[in-house]
């Protein structure tokens, strides 16, 4: 069976893999027999806000899915690290990043060895590269400096990491890069990347599968700006001029030689504003619509058939004056997400507000003999660490999209047990009898009782999620909310 390689470079990289983590958790299916996808992380700055908000998903993810003996929907598609292809070893978050030798504790003079070039390689140096340039402290990254990234990240390929990845390909393996334009990291890493891909090297291991696979990319232009600060390196004035500059170069490199299968273009015009942090843990934007449908283009891409000669061009459009829900989106993208992400989110939205009724009822798929979802499994660490933790990162994720300038709010989180039915936005459960209606959670939980002991040979953690899987489809159709 296939697997998908997906790097995320840069910032942008780990916000777009947060979205596609998302939608995967929620069950949303790659198809075309995918049989697992293998993040790949690329940023100098380790220590990256964004960066390690996106691991610790895919962490949580991942612990959440070893639980589950036979994934269906939730949590349904294997995400594993490049050294997990070879062996059954436990994550290990250094494992998602590629590290890059040298940028944590050099200048960027020191890393191209400043004091040993030649008088003319001296004075090409100082054509090339300004004392700013120089001076970089690249722990943080390259503080959108693609001249500096293009340097920096060409030895990217020298690392074990790579070598990993390469000795872990196999034909018929599928590869997808996510960059943005109008920085440092995504700019240089994407070209430079595709480059030794394409390569053919004979010192790479499977050197010919690599060159001749399915490869696409998303290219992500501006969609947001930063506030302006005169001690900064980075400024949204030069966004344009930067996704301009770079864009001449992938058109005379990448499109003219036909290079890539596909190559998907995203960006927006209603852009928000994040505070100037040029990096570490306070670079940690909002999540954005763009994320999500770039994460989408991910979804399009493993369909493709692959056998092109020449690169595919694809863009991501919305309904014109729509609302900010699902109705905002084409038909086929509604029925790809709409069902999946409707019922993780009820799941998530009983788990918060329904649960504590359950619990002081004596509810029997709470208190039943063939129940471990019991008064000890939500007070474990499974729950409150794994679960309830992952699906905090999922309402931060919604409520971030819908707070932002271009908004996605498909769900209301706040409603209570009473109006619970009415999470989706735009859309009325069905009545249910001729008099009154009840919209509350207790159908959910009457469905609950009915099927967990459907699952009740497994892990606490398999018997709930394979319950909510099972109960929220039922209440979902008989409510007519899908």
């Amino acid at each position: 069976m296939p697997k998908l390689y997906i790097f995320g470079i840069g910032g942008t990289g780990s916000r777009v893999l947060k979205a596609f983590t998302m939608l995967l958790a929620s069950g949303v299916k790659l198809g075309n027999d995918i049989n697992s996808v293998v993040p790949v992380i690329i940023d100098p700055d380790a220590s990256n806000g964004d960066l390690n908000r996106t691991v610790d998903i895919i962490k949580l993810y991942q612990s959440i899915r070893n639980e589950i003996t036979d994934p269906g929907e939730f949590f349904g598609t294997r995400l594993e690290t490049v050294y997990q292809t070879q062996n059954n070893s436990p994550f290990a978050a250094d494992q998602l990043q590629f590290n890059i030798n040298g940028v944590e504790t050099k200048k960027f003079k020191q890393f191209i060895g400043d004091g040993a070039f030649s008088p003319q390689n001296d004075a090409i140096k100082e054509l090339l590269f300004s004392d700013n340039n120089l001076e970089a402290d690249m722990s943080v990254g390259f503080k959108g400096h693609p001249n500096i990234g293009s340097v920096v990240l060409k030895s990217l390929v020298d690392n074990p990491q790579f070598a990993q990845f390469a000795q872990s390909f196999q034909r018929n393996d599928k590869i997808f890069i996510v960059n943005s334009i109008f920085g440092g990291t995504g700019a240089a890493g994407f070209p430079l990347l595709l480059k030794v891909l394409r390569s053919g090297d004979p010192k790479i291991t499977n050197c010919q599968d690599i060159q001749n696979a399915h490869i696409g990319a998303i290219t992500v232009l501006p969609y947001f700006n930063v506030t302006n600060d005169t001690e900064s390196q980075i400024s949204s004035d030069t966004f344009m001029e930067k996704a301009k500059s770079a864009m001449g170069y992938y058109q005379r490199s990448i499109i003219a030689n036909n290079e890539l299968n596909e190559l998907y273009y995203i960006g927006d015009d209603l852009q928000a504003t994040f505070k100037n942090n040029e990096g570490a843990k306070a670079q940690k934007n909002d999540a954005h619509f763009v994320e999500l449908a770039s994460a989408l283009a991910i979804f399009d891409f493993v369909k493709q058939p692959g056998n092109n000669t020449q690169t595919q061009f694809k863009e991501f459009g919305i309904q014109d004056g729509s609302k900010q829900d699902f109705t905002m989106l084409d038909a086929t993208t509604r029925q790809l997400i709409t069902k999946p992400m409707s019922k993780f989110a009820m799941s998530k939205l009983y788990l918060k507000v329904g649960l504590s009724k359950v619990r002081s009822a004596n509810t029997l798929w709470y208190v039943g003999d063939l129940t471990k979802t019991n008064e000890a499994f939500f007070n474990s660490p499974s729950y409150t660490h794994e679960i309830e933790r992952f699906q905090d990162y999922f309402e931060e994720w919604l409520n971030e999209m819908a707070l932002n300038k271009m908004p996605f709010s498909p769900f209301n989180l706040k409603v209570n047990n009473k109006n619970a039915l009415f999470f989706i936005e735009n859309v009325k459960p069905r009545k249910k009898g001729v008099i009154r209606s009840d919209d509350s959670f207790d159908g959910l939980t009457k469905e609950n009782n009915e099927c967990f002991k459907n699952f009740n040979s497994h892990t606490p953690t398999h018997q709930l999620i394979k319950m909510l899987e099972a109960s929220t489809e039922k209440i979902l159709n008989q409510r007519n909310l899908i």
